[in-house]
């Protein structure tokens, strides 16, 4: 039964990383652009190009977000690896390690919704107030939105890896079943 339940959350998960990894790609390709036209037009043409450096700028915002989230899954976001050695030392360091793991997702994933609904008030207040950006003239919530939407995948992915089955209950040559 739970084997059936995290398969189909498995294809669920599929679908917000697909989504998230397109997001990225469109982002960067944008940010690159931007980049691009700002170099030629300020040395070569000699003409300074603000949107496209708040372009530039709000693309990257919500890259680092997107790619937060995205990264969170597969544990590459920056580690200390304090306790690494006194586990590695016990009697079942596998064991231990996805107990540790499950515990800083647990934290990730709380501190991440104590964040969300804290910054929500401030979300609001710039939704609410009217306030645009300077170049594009783009409403700020716009960009603040990529804030909110990384926030809420940091939480998704963090419940994700939290429900995963511990690798002994797991098929051997599979994680888990993609059927």
């Amino acid at each position: 039964m739970y084997r059936k339940f995290y398969s189909g959350l498995t294809k669920v998960e599929n679908v917000i990383e697909r989504i998230e990894e397109y997001l990225y790609i469109l982002l960067l390709a944008t940010l690159i652009i931007v980049v691009l036209i700002q170099v030629v037009g300020r040395y070569f043409i000699g003409l300074a190009t603000p949107w496209a450096d708040e372009l530039g700028r709000y693309s990257y915002i919500w890259i680092s977000w997107i790619v937060g989230a995205y990264t969170l899954k597969y544990g590459r976001h920056i580690v200390m690896n304090l306790i690494d050695g006194p586990i590695e030392r016990s009697k079942n360091p596998k064991k231990l390690f996805f107990i540790v793991n499950k515990v800083s997702y647990a934290c990730v994933a709380a501190f991440m919704c104590v964040t969300l609904y804290l910054f929500w008030d401030y979300f609001e207040r710039v939704r609410t107030g009217g306030r645009v950006t300077a170049a594009t003239g783009w409403p700020m919530w716009i960009i603040l939105l990529g804030v909110l939407i990384g926030m809420a995948l940091m939480i998704i992915q963090s419940v994700y890896v939290l429900l995963a089955p511990y690798e002994k209950d797991l098929p051997e040559d599979k994680e888990v079943e993609q059927t």
